[in-house]
């Protein structure tokens, strides 16, 4: 899986050696830059890569989308989802950093406590102020995003008979993901799965 990662990372043509000519190494170069912002496309399409920077912590566009691939290598490793889980770069969702406020005004009217949510069709919205570079937490929580992104387009739990049985068993799965991913970077944070349970005989 750590190889499909490092195969997508390093796709793109090769800059010339350092004993070809400049003219030569230039357009190796620009060829570079082409094959990076054609992966930012993929990757993000029209709006989530190109747009003016938000204040905060928010990553650019190819670190993100190293990230994200990078996490979803991670997934398949530390669950049972199938190596064919990994997805092309084509497959990923867009990851849009907004504003805390406006995630839990647009997805619960303000009344919760999410720091980010997926949407199929449109992706992950995540807290612009997570430091991604530098939090195991923040990371974990696009990571736990990502997951239900693989459980959407893998059909998990479909066959449950209720779409609440369907969204605590997903919500659940994600969260153990999570912790086992923060026990892989010696992270101390953890995310409680047992302090809450869904009442889905209603």
């Amino acid at each position: 899986d750590g190889d499909a990662v490092n195969r997508v990372l390093r796709a793109g043509p090769h800059i010339a050696s350092t004993q070809a000519n400049s003219a030569q190494a230039n357009s190796a170069q620009a060829d570079k830059r082409s094959s990076r912002i054609a992966l930012k496309k993929t990757l993000f399409g029209r709006r989530g890569w190109g747009e003016a920077p938000v204040q905060g912590h928010d990553m650019d566009s190819y670190s993100l989308a190293s990230l994200a691939l990078q996490l979803m290598a991670s997934i398949v490793s530390l669950s049972n989802f199938p190596a064919a889980s990994f997805p092309e770069t084509r497959d990923l969702p867009e990851i849009h950093q907004i504003p805390l406020t406006e995630i839990r005004q647009r997805f619960c009217h303000g009344k919760c406590a999410a720091q980010a949510f997926y949407k199929p069709g449109e992706g992950v919205y995540l807290d612009v102020d997570f430091d991604l570079a530098n939090d195991a937490f923040a990371r974990s929580v696009l990571l736990h995003e990502l997951v239900h992104h693989l459980q959407r387009v893998g059909g998990r739990f479909q066959n449950m008979p209720s779409e609440c049985d369907r969204w605590y068993a997903a919500e659940r799965e994600a969260y153990e993901i999570q912790n086992r991913y923060l026990e892989q970077v010696h992270s101390t944070h953890r995310v409680n799965v047992n302090a809450w349970r869904a009442r889905c005989d209603s």
